[in-house]
């Protein structure tokens, strides 16, 4: 799968803050898979992120099925 990169811009105040919130979870026994911040941004978003996979999941199936039915109208009233 390609990846592509998400950037986006934050004041000093809030890259402190979440320079600190990684120090935490790296002595933290529950959250040792923070190791940067780039890591704590990606589990920040995860729920988030796995709702709109799920919503992108679910919208391209309903499209599939709505193709499939169209292209079999098409067949039958070809047929007719």
């Amino acid at each position: 799968m390609k990846t592509k990169v998400v950037a986006f811009r934050v004041t000093q105040e809030e890259y402190d803050a979440l320079a600190l919130r990684v120090q935490w979870c790296k002595q933290s026994e529950s959250q040792q898979h923070i190791r940067s911040i780039s890591d704590l941004v990606k589990d920040l978003v995860r729920g988030e992120l796995d709702g709109m996979l799920y919503g992108l999941a679910k919208e391209r199936k309903r499209l599939e099925a709505k193709a499939k039915r169209d292209a079999k109208k098409a067949a039958v009233n070809g047929v007719q």
